[in-house]
Protein backbone atom coordinates (compact mmCIF):
# COMPACT_ATOMS: atom_id res chain seq x y z
CA UNK A 1 0.00 0.00 0.00
CA UNK A 2 2.93 2.32 0.66
CA UNK A 3 4.04 1.85 -2.96
CA UNK A 4 0.80 3.14 -4.49
CA UNK A 5 1.05 6.29 -6.62
CA UNK A 6 0.02 9.63 -5.15
CA UNK A 7 -3.23 9.68 -7.13
CA UNK A 8 -4.46 6.49 -5.47
CA UNK A 9 -5.43 6.03 -1.82
CA UNK A 10 -5.57 2.52 -0.42
CA UNK A 11 -7.25 1.39 2.77
CA UNK A 12 -6.91 -1.70 4.90
CA UNK A 13 -9.60 -2.54 7.45
CA UNK A 14 -9.63 -5.42 9.95
CA UNK A 15 -12.88 -6.19 11.78
CA UNK A 16 -12.89 -8.73 14.57
CA UNK A 17 -15.08 -9.73 17.47
CA UNK A 18 -14.86 -12.53 20.07
CA UNK A 19 -17.16 -15.44 19.40
CA UNK A 20 -20.14 -15.97 21.67
CA UNK A 21 -19.22 -17.40 25.07
CA UNK A 22 -21.75 -20.23 24.70
CA UNK A 23 -20.18 -21.41 21.41
CA UNK A 24 -17.33 -23.75 22.31
CA UNK A 25 -15.36 -23.32 19.09
CA UNK A 26 -12.29 -24.98 20.60
CA UNK A 27 -14.27 -28.22 20.93
CA UNK A 28 -15.80 -27.73 17.46
CA UNK A 29 -12.37 -27.38 15.87
CA UNK A 30 -11.15 -30.47 17.71
CA UNK A 31 -14.17 -32.41 16.43
CA UNK A 32 -13.68 -31.26 12.83
CA UNK A 33 -9.99 -32.21 12.88
CA UNK A 34 -10.85 -35.62 14.33
CA UNK A 35 -13.52 -36.10 11.67
CA UNK A 36 -11.08 -35.21 8.88
CA UNK A 37 -8.52 -37.60 10.33
CA UNK A 38 -11.14 -40.35 10.47
CA UNK A 39 -11.93 -39.86 6.78
CA UNK A 40 -8.24 -40.13 5.94
CA UNK A 41 -7.54 -43.25 7.98
CA UNK A 42 -10.65 -45.37 7.43
CA UNK A 43 -10.97 -47.29 4.18
CA UNK A 44 -14.14 -47.98 2.22
CA UNK A 45 -16.15 -50.66 4.08
CA UNK A 46 -17.40 -52.03 0.75
CA UNK A 47 -13.88 -52.54 -0.58
CA UNK A 48 -11.51 -55.38 0.30
CA UNK A 49 -8.44 -53.24 -0.32
CA UNK A 50 -6.67 -51.58 2.58
CA UNK A 51 -4.79 -48.44 1.71
CA UNK A 52 -1.79 -47.07 3.52
CA UNK A 53 -2.41 -44.20 5.89
CA UNK A 54 -1.44 -40.97 4.08
CA UNK A 55 1.16 -38.64 5.64
CA UNK A 56 -1.54 -36.02 6.15
CA UNK A 57 -3.21 -38.33 8.69
CA UNK A 58 -0.20 -38.53 11.00
CA UNK A 59 -1.45 -38.34 14.59
CA UNK A 60 1.41 -36.18 15.85
CA UNK A 61 0.97 -33.66 13.06
CA UNK A 62 -2.78 -33.59 13.63
CA UNK A 63 -2.27 -32.97 17.36
CA UNK A 64 0.19 -30.16 16.56
CA UNK A 65 -2.29 -28.52 14.19
CA UNK A 66 -5.07 -28.70 16.78
CA UNK A 67 -2.85 -27.22 19.51
CA UNK A 68 -1.71 -24.48 17.16
CA UNK A 69 -5.25 -23.50 16.14
CA UNK A 70 -7.48 -24.31 19.10
CA UNK A 71 -5.32 -24.16 22.22
CA UNK A 72 -7.35 -23.17 25.27
CA UNK A 73 -5.03 -20.23 25.94
CA UNK A 74 -5.86 -18.73 22.51
CA UNK A 75 -9.33 -17.16 22.38
CA UNK A 76 -11.24 -17.53 19.11
CA UNK A 77 -12.36 -14.45 17.13
CA UNK A 78 -14.47 -13.92 14.03
CA UNK A 79 -12.38 -11.81 11.65
CA UNK A 80 -12.98 -10.04 8.34
CA UNK A 81 -10.39 -8.09 6.31
CA UNK A 82 -11.18 -5.39 3.75
CA UNK A 83 -8.92 -3.95 1.09
CA UNK A 84 -9.84 -1.19 -1.31
CA UNK A 85 -8.72 1.72 -3.48
CA UNK A 86 -10.01 5.26 -3.80
CA UNK A 87 -9.17 6.89 -7.13
CA UNK A 88 -10.80 8.91 -9.92
CA UNK A 89 -8.84 7.16 -12.63
CA UNK A 90 -10.35 3.85 -13.79
CA UNK A 91 -6.86 2.61 -14.68
CA UNK A 92 -6.03 2.51 -10.98
CA UNK A 93 -7.99 -0.74 -10.67
CA UNK A 94 -4.85 -2.43 -11.93
CA UNK A 95 -3.33 -1.95 -8.46
CA UNK A 96 -6.18 -3.72 -6.66
CA UNK A 97 -5.09 -7.31 -7.52
CA UNK A 98 -1.54 -6.42 -6.47
CA UNK A 99 -2.81 -5.11 -3.16
CA UNK A 100 -5.04 -8.13 -2.71
CA UNK A 101 -2.15 -10.55 -3.33
CA UNK A 102 -0.55 -9.47 -0.03
CA UNK A 103 -3.22 -11.46 1.82
CA UNK A 104 -1.96 -14.69 0.28
CA UNK A 105 0.58 -14.95 3.09
CA UNK A 106 -2.33 -15.88 5.36
CA UNK A 107 -3.60 -19.40 4.80
CA UNK A 108 -6.84 -21.00 5.95
CA UNK A 109 -6.65 -24.79 5.91
CA UNK A 110 -3.69 -24.65 3.53
CA UNK A 111 -5.52 -22.38 1.06
CA UNK A 112 -5.80 -18.58 0.70
CA UNK A 113 -8.81 -16.87 2.21
CA UNK A 114 -11.96 -16.50 0.15
CA UNK A 115 -12.80 -13.10 -1.32
CA UNK A 116 -15.87 -11.02 -1.98
CA UNK A 117 -15.69 -8.07 -4.38
CA UNK A 118 -17.94 -5.05 -4.81
CA UNK A 119 -20.09 -6.84 -7.38
CA UNK A 120 -20.99 -9.53 -4.82
CA UNK A 121 -22.21 -6.90 -2.36
CA UNK A 122 -24.14 -4.87 -4.93
CA UNK A 123 -26.20 -7.97 -5.76
CA UNK A 124 -27.88 -7.86 -2.34
CA UNK A 125 -27.24 -4.35 -0.98
CA UNK A 126 -27.75 -0.85 -2.39
CA UNK A 127 -24.77 1.47 -2.83
CA UNK A 128 -25.58 3.49 0.28
CA UNK A 129 -25.60 0.43 2.54
CA UNK A 130 -22.27 -0.75 1.16
CA UNK A 131 -20.79 2.64 1.96
CA UNK A 132 -22.17 2.45 5.51
CA UNK A 133 -20.44 -0.90 5.97
CA UNK A 134 -17.05 0.76 5.59
CA UNK A 135 -17.92 3.91 7.52
CA UNK A 136 -19.44 2.11 10.52
CA UNK A 137 -17.35 -1.06 10.49
CA UNK A 138 -20.30 -3.36 9.77
CA UNK A 139 -20.24 -6.87 8.38
CA UNK A 140 -23.02 -9.14 7.18
CA UNK A 141 -20.99 -12.34 7.19
CA UNK A 142 -19.48 -14.18 10.17
CA UNK A 143 -15.95 -13.98 8.78
CA UNK A 144 -13.18 -16.47 9.46
CA UNK A 145 -12.34 -18.06 12.79
CA UNK A 146 -8.89 -16.99 13.96
CA UNK A 147 -7.07 -17.25 17.26
CA UNK A 148 -5.11 -14.46 18.92
CA UNK A 149 -1.84 -15.44 17.24
CA UNK A 150 -3.42 -15.32 13.78
CA UNK A 151 -5.27 -12.10 14.57
CA UNK A 152 -2.01 -10.31 15.37
CA UNK A 153 -0.81 -11.01 11.83
CA UNK A 154 -3.87 -9.28 10.37
CA UNK A 155 -4.00 -6.35 12.76
CA UNK A 156 -0.28 -5.47 12.71
CA UNK A 157 0.94 -5.90 9.15
CA UNK A 158 4.16 -3.85 8.76
CA UNK A 159 4.66 -2.07 5.41
CA UNK A 160 7.50 -3.45 3.24
CA UNK A 161 9.45 -0.20 3.45
CA UNK A 162 10.24 -0.90 7.11
CA UNK A 163 12.40 -3.87 6.19
CA UNK A 164 14.57 -1.73 3.90
CA UNK A 165 15.52 0.90 6.50
CA UNK A 166 18.40 0.20 8.84
CA UNK A 167 18.19 3.54 10.66
CA UNK A 168 14.60 3.07 11.83
CA UNK A 169 14.19 3.41 15.58
CA UNK A 170 11.34 1.60 17.25
CA UNK A 171 9.52 3.33 20.08
CA UNK A 172 8.16 0.63 22.40
CA UNK A 173 4.73 1.16 23.89
CA UNK A 174 4.48 1.87 27.59
CA UNK A 175 3.70 -1.25 29.60
CA UNK A 176 0.74 -1.43 31.90
CA UNK A 177 1.85 -0.54 35.41
CA UNK A 178 2.13 -3.86 37.29
CA UNK A 179 1.11 -4.49 40.86
CA UNK A 180 3.30 -2.90 43.52
CA UNK A 181 3.65 -6.31 45.19
CA UNK A 182 6.11 -7.33 42.47
CA UNK A 183 8.65 -4.80 43.76
CA UNK A 184 8.26 -5.13 47.53
CA UNK A 185 9.49 -8.52 48.79
CA UNK A 186 10.65 -11.93 47.59
CA UNK A 187 13.48 -13.39 45.55
CA UNK A 188 14.82 -11.00 42.88
CA UNK A 189 14.13 -12.09 39.30
CA UNK A 190 15.36 -9.12 37.29
CA UNK A 191 14.81 -5.44 36.59
CA UNK A 192 12.24 -3.60 34.53
CA UNK A 193 11.61 0.00 33.55
CA UNK A 194 8.44 1.44 35.08
CA UNK A 195 7.62 5.10 34.47
CA UNK A 196 11.27 5.96 33.71
CA UNK A 197 12.35 4.22 36.92
CA UNK A 198 14.30 0.94 37.09
CA UNK A 199 12.77 -1.42 39.65
CA UNK A 200 13.64 -4.93 40.79
CA UNK A 201 11.00 -7.60 40.18
CA UNK A 202 10.58 -10.24 42.90
CA UNK A 203 8.99 -13.67 43.17
CA UNK A 204 7.07 -13.83 46.43
CA UNK A 205 7.41 -16.79 48.79
CA UNK A 206 3.79 -17.84 48.31
CA UNK A 207 4.24 -17.90 44.53
CA UNK A 208 7.24 -20.20 44.88
CA UNK A 209 5.20 -22.60 47.00
CA UNK A 210 2.66 -22.71 44.17
CA UNK A 211 5.50 -23.77 41.78
CA UNK A 212 7.47 -21.76 39.23
CA UNK A 213 8.27 -23.08 35.75
CA UNK A 214 11.48 -21.64 34.24
CA UNK A 215 11.86 -22.16 30.49
CA UNK A 216 14.66 -21.21 28.12
CA UNK A 217 17.20 -22.54 25.67
CA UNK A 218 20.59 -23.81 26.94
CA UNK A 219 22.99 -21.14 28.13
CA UNK A 220 20.51 -18.32 28.78
CA UNK A 221 20.86 -18.39 32.59
CA UNK A 222 18.22 -20.75 34.00
CA UNK A 223 20.65 -22.36 36.46
CA UNK A 224 22.01 -18.95 37.49
CA UNK A 225 18.49 -17.67 38.18
CA UNK A 226 17.62 -20.73 40.26
CA UNK A 227 20.83 -20.52 42.29
CA UNK A 228 20.22 -16.80 42.96
CA UNK A 229 16.68 -17.49 44.19
CA UNK A 230 17.91 -20.36 46.38
CA UNK A 231 20.68 -18.25 47.93
CA UNK A 232 18.19 -15.47 48.64
CA UNK A 233 15.95 -17.90 50.55
CA UNK A 234 18.95 -19.30 52.46
CA UNK A 235 20.09 -15.82 53.52
CA UNK A 236 16.58 -15.09 54.79
CA UNK A 237 16.68 -18.21 56.99
CA UNK A 238 14.33 -20.39 54.94
CA UNK A 239 14.95 -24.10 54.47
CA UNK A 240 15.72 -25.24 50.93
CA UNK A 241 15.93 -28.72 49.40
CA UNK A 242 17.72 -29.00 46.04
CA UNK A 243 17.47 -32.07 43.81
CA UNK A 244 19.89 -31.56 40.93
CA UNK A 245 20.60 -34.52 38.61
CA UNK A 246 23.29 -32.56 36.72
CA UNK A 247 24.94 -30.87 39.69
CA UNK A 248 25.17 -27.42 38.08
CA UNK A 249 22.84 -25.59 40.45
CA UNK A 250 24.20 -27.33 43.56
CA UNK A 251 27.77 -26.39 42.60
CA UNK A 252 26.85 -22.73 42.09
CA UNK A 253 25.01 -22.59 45.42
CA UNK A 254 27.89 -24.18 47.36
CA UNK A 255 30.41 -21.82 45.78
CA UNK A 256 28.37 -18.72 46.69
CA UNK A 257 27.11 -19.92 50.06
CA UNK A 258 27.89 -17.54 52.99
CA UNK A 259 30.29 -18.86 55.62
CA UNK A 260 27.77 -18.51 58.44
CA UNK A 261 25.38 -20.91 56.64
CA UNK A 262 27.78 -23.83 56.17
CA UNK A 263 26.68 -25.59 59.37
CA UNK A 264 23.12 -25.78 57.98
CA UNK A 265 24.14 -27.72 54.86
CA UNK A 266 23.44 -31.44 54.44
CA UNK A 267 25.01 -32.59 51.16
CA UNK A 268 24.03 -35.98 49.72
CA UNK A 269 25.98 -37.40 46.79
CA UNK A 270 24.71 -40.73 45.48
CA UNK A 271 27.99 -41.22 43.60
CA UNK A 272 30.05 -41.30 46.82
CA UNK A 273 30.48 -45.01 47.57
CA UNK A 274 32.34 -44.34 50.84
CA UNK A 275 29.33 -42.66 52.42
CA UNK A 276 25.97 -44.03 51.29
CA UNK A 277 22.96 -42.17 52.76
CA UNK A 278 20.23 -44.39 54.18
CA UNK A 279 16.65 -43.74 53.21
CA UNK A 280 13.63 -45.85 54.01
CA UNK A 281 10.67 -44.97 51.75
CA UNK A 282 8.37 -47.25 53.77
CA UNK A 283 8.75 -45.07 56.86
CA UNK A 284 5.78 -42.71 56.50
CA UNK A 285 5.36 -40.12 59.25
CA UNK A 286 1.78 -39.25 58.28
CA UNK A 287 -0.53 -42.20 57.63
CA UNK A 288 -2.64 -40.05 55.32
CA UNK A 289 0.27 -39.99 52.85
CA UNK A 290 0.73 -43.75 52.77
CA UNK A 291 -1.54 -44.15 49.74
CA UNK A 292 0.54 -41.72 47.70
CA UNK A 293 3.78 -43.40 48.80
CA UNK A 294 2.43 -46.78 47.70
CA UNK A 295 1.45 -45.50 44.26
CA UNK A 296 4.83 -43.82 43.73
CA UNK A 297 6.70 -47.00 44.68
CA UNK A 298 4.49 -49.09 42.38
CA UNK A 299 5.24 -46.70 39.51
CA UNK A 300 8.97 -46.96 40.25
CA UNK A 301 8.87 -50.77 40.24
CA UNK A 302 6.90 -50.78 37.00
CA UNK A 303 9.41 -48.51 35.22
CA UNK A 304 12.28 -50.79 36.27
CA UNK A 305 10.70 -54.16 35.43
CA UNK A 306 9.29 -53.16 32.05
CA UNK A 307 7.90 -56.15 30.13
CA UNK A 308 8.05 -58.42 33.20
CA UNK A 309 5.27 -56.41 34.82
CA UNK A 310 1.82 -57.95 35.28
CA UNK A 311 -1.50 -57.34 37.00
CA UNK A 312 -0.94 -60.03 39.64
CA UNK A 313 2.51 -58.69 40.50
CA UNK A 314 1.11 -55.17 40.80
CA UNK A 315 -1.66 -56.39 43.12
CA UNK A 316 0.78 -58.28 45.38
CA UNK A 317 3.20 -55.36 45.60
CA UNK A 318 0.46 -52.81 46.29
CA UNK A 319 -1.11 -54.83 49.12
CA UNK A 320 2.26 -55.75 50.64
CA UNK A 321 3.69 -52.23 50.56
CA UNK A 322 0.47 -50.77 51.96
CA UNK A 323 0.54 -53.21 54.89
CA UNK A 324 4.22 -52.50 55.65
CA UNK A 325 3.60 -48.74 55.58
CA UNK A 326 0.84 -49.16 58.15
CA UNK A 327 3.11 -51.16 60.48
CA UNK A 328 5.98 -48.69 60.50
CA UNK A 329 9.64 -49.48 61.28
CA UNK A 330 9.78 -51.79 58.23
CA UNK A 331 11.98 -51.79 55.16
CA UNK A 332 12.30 -53.41 51.75
CA UNK A 333 13.94 -56.38 53.46
CA UNK A 334 10.58 -57.08 55.11
CA UNK A 335 8.92 -56.79 51.70
CA UNK A 336 11.30 -59.42 50.36
CA UNK A 337 10.60 -61.67 53.35
CA UNK A 338 6.85 -61.25 52.92
CA UNK A 339 6.97 -62.27 49.27
CA UNK A 340 9.55 -65.03 49.82
CA UNK A 341 8.43 -68.62 49.39
CA UNK A 342 9.88 -69.65 52.75
CA UNK A 343 7.06 -70.20 55.27
CA UNK A 344 9.12 -69.08 58.28
CA UNK A 345 9.69 -65.54 57.01
CA UNK A 346 6.15 -65.22 55.71
CA UNK A 347 4.58 -66.21 59.02
CA UNK A 348 6.83 -63.80 60.93
CA UNK A 349 5.81 -60.78 58.86
CA UNK A 350 2.17 -61.82 58.74
CA UNK A 351 2.01 -62.00 62.54
CA UNK A 352 3.35 -58.43 62.73
CA UNK A 353 0.75 -57.25 60.22
CA UNK A 354 -2.10 -59.01 62.04
CA UNK A 355 -0.95 -57.64 65.39
CA UNK A 356 -0.84 -54.09 64.00
CA UNK A 357 -4.36 -54.26 62.58
CA UNK A 358 -5.75 -55.82 65.79
CA UNK A 359 -4.37 -52.98 67.87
Amino acid sequence: MSQLPATVVGFYQVLFQPVEWNHNWHANIDFLRDFENRLKTESDPLSDQKYRIPPSADQRQEAFEVEKKAHNDKPIFACAVRLGLLAHDSKSKFFLPLLDSSLNVFQHGGSPFNRLIDVDYFKVLPFGHVRMMFENGLVFRPGFLVNTEELVGFAHVPPPVLFKRDDLRWSPLERLIPSQELFEDGSPLGRMLVAEDVKTVHARLQEKFESIHIMGSPGVGKSTLMSSMILDDIKKGHGVAIIDPHGTVVTQVLQRLPDDCEDRVVFLSWADMDWVPLWNPLLVSDSRRSGRVVEELIAAFQSIMGASWGNRLEHLLRMSIRALCEIGSTSFLDLYSLLDSGPKNVNLIRRRIQQEYRT
